[in-house]
């Protein structure tokens, strides 16, 4: 103890002393008095320097580092940045010469191009200016469609700037039916603007469609990828599809209120067009009709025929778009034995009594009957003779299948082709654009008059009349004046944008962008003051319009398929 007391009481005389001898200098003597006591809890600096940079752009999630080589400078450092900003490999010592910086692993869908990072030599200072720049392929987030036989274009550009080097975004396609444009450059000058990356589909000659997916890399490093499906159109004007649907029904088609439609015909055409009744591969593929003869309204007799879904010259193709089931002959009817049978087989309703005449035979008293009290003819699908179209007859009541034929088809060039009407329609509105990326619509659909006067000068001068175009109608002229695929365009009759509306309300699908709640122009004036449009609801209204008043839309229609 009494050597503690010497100890505390020493102190302030050996403290007293040193700063009495401080006296003369010009520092504070308890600052430096602090510092004294202060100076053994502080740690020792780091040895050595820093070699990093920047890193900018998209975050570098997953990025890895490494610093090795060179001489003086120590062992190899690993680093793993998570962010933008600074990056810093720490403790190099001074005098390493020739160190450099490489990426050991890229970011996921990212690509980080480095700059300055070799050569680097550590000179009693901070080496800065390894600047890594990331950044990603902005491609279409939705599925783009490509047509068979012509080329399209998807838009790309990059997420943020490559650097000062630039860099080269390489496109690969999974499918030699989608081919596409090799690479495309870009510099920070330009990275942020859309680039065209072409897609040609190849012509294959069936009515397959595939989806193929375009894949991105930069240095073999994947950035992503987008789906196209391909478009068939190779033959689209001379080929369509055939199938049995899934679902069943007994004769009497005319009295079933589920199925829209004013009569058998119309009742058994949407029968063939739900989708629940067709293969799933033919959902979304257009309009489809029912090959399906009576009395009257619809008949398949060679020489007589009426409003009959088959043309001479059409091939029809089983579901898989690749198989030939046969091709309509000169009477418009398919010959047998026929190339191939359908998938599934099984029975369906026709109403033929003999092939190959195609005679119209027993048929449910045009499909009115669903009872013992009438038989109908039927075929059956598990031969390639005339018992495909007219095997024999049974009892109305029996529930059975039917044989359908595609009928309107996309064209992939913004029209799509009616056999039945031997028509070409646009699939846009007047005004609006065909975008082939999407295979819709863009733009806003305009309104026209039917004459610029309210009078019967654009319809001939008569009333009723025709819309002829010697008087000034910008109906007329919109329709007459378009191009659209290289042919020329009318404005359809009553009696064709009709049947096209029930076409649509049985397969939205070939009309993308249709106006549902307003009317649609036709060439019919009712009177003096008033003309027919068409509205596209359920009911397929017809509704008197002005003639001078700019309120209908238009849909123009070509002659021929």
């Amino acid at each position: 103890m009494k050597r503690n007391t010497i100890i505390f009481i020493a102190l302030p005389i050996l403290l007293s002393s040193c700063l009495g001898r401080l006296d003369d200098i010009s520092v504070d003597p308890s600052v430096l008095l602090q510092s004294m006591l202060s100076a053994g809890a502080q740690s020792p600096a780091p040895a050595g320097f820093t070699v990093g940079g920047q890193i900018y752009g998209d975050t570098p999630s997953g990025l890895d580092l490494s610093l090795s080589g060179g001489t003086g400078c120590g062992g190899v450092q690993n680093l793993s940045p998570a962010a933008t900003g600074i990056y810093q490999f720490v403790g190099i010592p001074d005098g390493c010469m020739g160190t450099g910086i490489t990426i050991t692993t890229q970011p996921t869908g990212v690509y980080c191009q480095i700059y300055n990072n070799t050569g680097l030599n550590v000179s009693g200072a901070n080496v800065t200016g390894a600047d890594l720049y990331c950044f990603s392929v902005e491609m279409p987030a939705t599925t783009q469609t490509t047509i068979e036989g012509n080329s399209n274009t998807a838009s790309i550009r990059l997420s943020a700037s490559p650097g000062p080097g630039g860099i080269t975004v390489n496109f690969t396609s999974g499918s030699g039916a989608v081919t596409t444009t090799a690479s495309l450059s870009f510099t920070s000058a330009n990275f942020s603007t859309y680039q065209n990356l072409t897609l040609t589909g190849a012509a294959d000659g069936n009515l397959s469609p595939e989806t193929v997916t375009i894949s991105a890399d930069v240095a073999t490093h994947a950035m992503g990828g987008f789906d196209t499906t391909t478009l068939d159109t190779t033959a689209t004007g001379m080929a369509r599809f055939i199938y049995v649907t899934s679902g069943t029904h007994n004769g009497n088609f005319a009295s079933d209120a589920a199925l829209p439609g004013s009569n058998w015909v119309q009742r058994a055409d949407h029968y063939c067009s739900l989708n629940a009744n067709r293969p799933a591969s033919l959902v979304g593929t257009g309009n489809y009709r029912a090959l399906l003869t009576g009395a009257s309204t619809r008949r398949s007799d060679a020489g007589a025929q009426l409003d009959w879904p088959l043309r001479a010259g059409i091939s029809y193709y089983d579901q898989d778009g690749t198989t030939l089931f046969a091709t309509a002959d000169a009477s418009n009817l398919f010959t047998t034995p026929v190339a191939n049978l359908l998938p599934g087989g099984g029975d369906y309703w026709t109403g033929v009594g003999s092939a190959p005449s195609w005679t119209t035979g027993s048929h449910c008293a045009s499909w009115t009957v669903g009872t013992t009290l009438q038989t109908g003819h039927f075929g059956q699908g598990v031969t390639n003779d005339a018992s495909l179209f007219a095997f024999s007859n049974f009892n109305c009541d029996q529930l059975k299948s039917l044989l359908c034929v595609q009928d309107i088809r996309d064209n992939g060039d913004g029209t799509a082709s009616s056999v039945h009407q031997n028509l070409t329609w646009m699939r846009c509105s007047m005004g609006q654009t065909y975008d082939p990326a999407t295979n819709g619509c863009t733009g806003a659909a305009g309104t026209y008059q039917y004459c610029a006067t309210g009078d019967d000068s654009c319809n001939g001068g008569t009333s009723p009349g025709l819309l002829d175009g010697f008087g000034p109608s910008p109906m007329f002229t919109a329709c007459a004046s378009s191009t659209l695929a290289g042919r020329s365009w009318r404005v359809p009759t009553l009696a064709e944008l009709s049947e096209l509306a029930r076409s649509y309300r049985a397969s939205p699908d070939i009309l993308p962008d249709i106006m549902t709640s307003y009317y649609y122009a036709t060439t019919y004036a009712a009177n003096p003051t008033n003309y027919y449009g068409i509205w596209f609801n359920p009911s397929v209204t017809n509704g008197f319009l002005v003639k001078d008043s700019p309120v209908a839309f238009l849909l123009c229609v070509s002659d021929g398929m």
